[in-house]
């Protein structure tokens, strides 16, 4: 379906927004899209350049291999590394493909070592070749040029998953003589590349051998070093024996440990006791002490004295029951009694020091004691520790040792069985399993590699060319470039003249000559519906259609869009504003001379200069004589009044304005009408150039509604293309729809005429 708005569609509003201050402007990006248009559009030019290339490839392959082809030849060596025997086979199984690959790696560098080539270019054979004669003319003997080409020319690779590389040597020539001799050279250098591989081979051989002897010796005196100082470390006591004596030494030295804690709690109580003894001697509480009452009960003079009271005491009961209170003989009693107490305490205190010094006394003999067995304990404990101690470091070096000595004899054993590999390799390592051949046909050039070559070539110039004049190209083409560069909305694009299916003499005059039903008259209704919906109808009232250069299209677009706007029934005012280059009068015929100027002047009212057109709804004020000063005219105060009267007698006032870039005019203008509508020509106007009207309208504050892209043409690429062949399908469809029912309605009549 196409994509251009029609009369019964309702097209999608462009907002008109006021344009921001520049500040550098949207930042274009190039996209997939964008890449597919530039390609179709320029297809030829990189169809041409493609074939271009492609029979370059062809001619260039054929005369390159008729007249300077190129031959190649190759002699395959064969290392086997290392000898095939039963150790190589143990070698492998240890060593893998990783070895075998470093080996053939090296091999690949020795065989353009200089040396080998100096030796093989010392060959007689060689040295016949016309190859050698060229490369070695006039140098006097000196071999260092011919060693270099050699070197540039010679091609090693090695061959993956095998024991094989590859020599390779290629040359171009017109005649078969080179081509002759050019297996010579390749042999050449694998002769002498596998003399000096087993030479360098037998030199690292019996190299490696002499490391390998000496390293062996060394092993050896290690590990006898080692065995000393195991035996010295053992002495008469095996490892197990010590492990068992270490256990023991650990049990001892847990029991000794128990006891030791055991007589320390006992010092502490005797400490304790003493201690509390002497308190209560300082306090001369001994008497209430348990082990002083205990001694005092058990003494036999004390206990008799005490008995001696208590018979006193009981006598004493019987002489008060037989004798008065003041008898005499009572009184002589209570007299012993008293001094018999006082014996007894005087007693008791002597008694009670002599235990309390013997009790010091023994605890400070069970104090020593117990001091002296804690004390021996501690020498033990002390003893057991350090005998297990190093017990325990013997038994470590012991381990370290065996085990350092383990380490030695694995590698010894691997000393012993490469030194036993290297006396059993075999000298002729590297070997020449098949001689380079003359070459039957020339390697290159090759169709298949240039012609797709020639084809990727002329593709990639085809499409760099296609970029280039792209990007070198910085006029306005395509509705992306509106929005992404200049940043205002596309309101309508307007076809090229050229791409027309009508004969269209004057695009100004289209919408009144032209069809109702063209393309050209649709892209007009759509400017006019996105005009009437991009904003209220009060800040839409008066237009200004002006562009950055002259001939982009200005008047085109005035008027069209003027009888587009008549045509949907509202009342048009087109005026034209261009004073030095009117171009209404031309248009719609011979108008009088008078117009905008004479009313901006004072010497004629507006509605006097207005004149009526053939249209009911549009009417047209020409641009008047060209006044002295126009700017001061579109500015003044009799300027916003006329149009504020044109406002309120017409629904849309249309001022057909200069090219703003040119003129300041349509500057000064734009701040008079509501709206401003920048007409940018496709193809001829730069980016730059309308960035620059962006920026001068919003220095200004000009409300612009967005661009019309007046010129689109529909090549190859071009976005009207697809709108083009849409539309008129659609057209036909419409026709077609047209003729059937034209021919259901005969063929109706006509059943209804047999009827009757």
């Amino acid at each position: 379906m196409t994509s251009i708005q029609t009369r019964e569609q309702v097209p999608r509003v462009l907002a008109a927004s006021r344009p921001r201050p520049a500040q550098g402007g949207p930042q274009p990006s190039f996209t997939a899209r964008d890449m597919l248009r530039v390609v179709r559009k320029r297809k030829w030019l990189i169809l041409i350049i493609l074939a271009v290339f492609m029979v370059s490839a062809i001619v260039g392959t054929y005369i390159w291999a008729h007249y300077w082809p190129v031959y190649t030849t190759e002699a395959l060596v064969v290392l086997r590394p290392p000898a095939r025997t039963m150790l190589t086979q143990v070698w492998r199984a240890a060593g893998t493909a990783d070895a075998i690959e470093r080996y053939k790696r090296t091999n690949v560098t020795m065989v353009k070592n200089l040396r080998v080539l100096k030796e093989a270019l010392a060959l007689e054979d060689i040295r016949k070749t016309r190859w050698y004669a060229r490369w070695t003319a006039g140098t006097a003997g000196d071999v260092t040029p011919a060693v270099k080409r050699l070197k540039e020319e010679l091609k090693v690779v090695n061959v993956p998953d095998s024991e094989h590389i590859v020599i390779r040597m290629s040359m171009a020539s017109n005649d078969g003589r080179d081509i002759q001799e050019l297996p010579t050279i390749i042999n050449g250098v694998g002769a002498a590349f596998r003399d000096f591989a087993n030479e360098d081979a037998e030199s690292q051989r019996n190299n490696e051998i002499a490391s390998l002897v000496g390293e062996q010796e060394r092993t050896l005196v290690s590990m006898r070093k080692l065995e000393d100082q195991i035996r010295s470390k053992l002495g008469r006591m095996a490892v197990p024996a010590m492990n068992r004596q270490l256990d023991t030494l650990a049990f001892e030295l847990q029991n000794l440990t128990r006891r030791n804690a055991e007589v320390q709690d006992f010092q502490d109580d005797i400490s304790a006791g003493r201690d509390a003894l002497l308190e209560q001697q300082r306090l001369g509480a001994l008497a209430a002490n348990p082990m002083v009452l205990q001694a005092l009960d058990a003494d036999p003079i004390l206990r008799q004295l005490q008995a001696q009271l208590k018979n006193s005491l009981a006598h004493k009961d019987v002489l008060a029951s037989k004798y008065g209170p003041d008898h005499p003989n009572r009184k002589i009693f209570e007299t012993s009694i008293e001094s018999l107490r006082a014996e007894i305490e005087d007693y008791r205190e002597q008694l009670s020091e002599t235990i309390m010094e013997s009790l010091i006394n023994r605890f400070s003999q069970d104090w020593a004691a117990n001091s002296r067995k804690l004390q021996a304990n501690q020498d033990r404990l002390n003893e057991i520790m350090a005998k297990r101690r190093d017990l325990s470091q013997s038994i470590k070096e012991i381990e370290n040792a065996e085990a350092e000595k383990d380490g030695l004899e694995v590698g010894l054993k691997k000393v012993e069985s490469r030194l036993q590999e290297l006396r059993l390799l075999r000298k002729d390592n590297p070997a020449i399993l098949r001689e380079a051949l003359v070459p039957i046909d020339y390697d290159w050039p090759r169709y298949r590699v240039m012609v797709p070559l020639g084809i990727f070539l002329g593709t990639v110039v085809g499409l760099g060319l296609a970029l280039l004049l792209e990007f070198m190209d910085t006029s306005v083409k395509t509705p992306s470039d509106i929005t992404r560069r200049v940043d205002l909305p596309l309101l309508a694009m307007v076809p090229h003249a050229d791409d027309m299916d009508l004969e269209v003499d004057d695009f100004r005059r289209a919408f009144l000559t032209g069809e109702v039903d063209s393309l050209l008259t649709e892209s007009f209704r759509e400017l006019r519906t996105n005009l009437l919906f991009s904003g209220p109808a009060d800040k839409t009232r008066s237009l200004l259609i002006t562009s950055p250069s002259p001939d982009d299209g200005r008047t085109s677009v005035a008027v069209n869009l003027a009888v587009a706007i008549a045509n949907s029934g509202r009342k048009v005012l087109l005026v034209d504003a261009n004073f030095r280059r009117p171009a209404l009068q031309r248009v719609f015929g011979e108008l009088d001379a008078v117009g905008l100027s004479d009313v901006l002047s004072a010497q004629r009212p507006w509605r006097d200069c207005v004149h009526s057109t053939d249209l009911p709804n549009l009417s047209v004020m020409a641009s008047g004589k060209l006044p002295p000063n126009p700017n001061e005219l579109l500015g003044s105060e009799l300027a916003g009044k006329v149009l504020a009267e044109m406002c309120d007698q017409y629904d849309r006032v249309i001022f057909d304005g200069p090219p703003m870039l040119l003129i300041a005019d349509a500057v000064v203008l734009a701040t008079r009408v509501d709206s401003v509508v920048l007409v940018v020509r496709a193809g001829v106007n730069t980016h730059g150039i309308v960035t620059r009207c962006r920026q001068n309208l919003s220095r200004i504050g000009a409300h612009v509604l967005g661009v019309v892209l007046n010129g689109v043409r529909a090549t190859a690429g071009g976005y009207l293309q697809k709108n083009y062949d849409a539309f008129y399908e659609y057209q036909e469809e419409d026709e077609d729809e047209d003729e059937d029912e034209q021919d259901a309605a005969e063929a109706k009549a006509a059943d209804e005429t047999i009827e009757a």
